[in-house]
């Protein structure tokens, strides 16, 4: 996480993925999350066949009596398959989450 202090945090990763039969390809991407509430992403795949557009996505964390509740939402539009749309819900149970 380059930047991690107290409501801001910027976590950037990557990924290279090297195949023996295939091509390489490395993703890349990032996140900002404002007090773990708002958090937005984007990222790109370089060397995939689909011919890739850079992916962005938001996500809303609500903290609750029982822990927190999070929905995710990304989008990521290919050349050769249209857009892709991807949605997540996720409850995590306990005092300390």
């Amino acid at each position: 996480d380059p930047i991690h202090k107290d409501r801001n945090r910027f976590t950037v990763a990557a990924q290279l993925n090297h195949y023996t039969d295939n091509n390489e390809t490395l993703s890349m991407g990032g996140e900002y999350a404002w007090n773990e509430t708002v958090m937005l992403r984007s990222g790109y795949e370089f060397g995939t066949d689909f011919g890739s557009f850079p992916s962005v996505g938001v996500g809303i964390g609500l903290k609750r009596k029982f822990g927190r509740l999070r929905f995710d939402y990304g989008i990521q539009p290919r050349k050769t398959i249209g857009v892709q749309q991807q949605f997540g819900l996720v409850i995590t149970l306990g005092k300390n989450s």
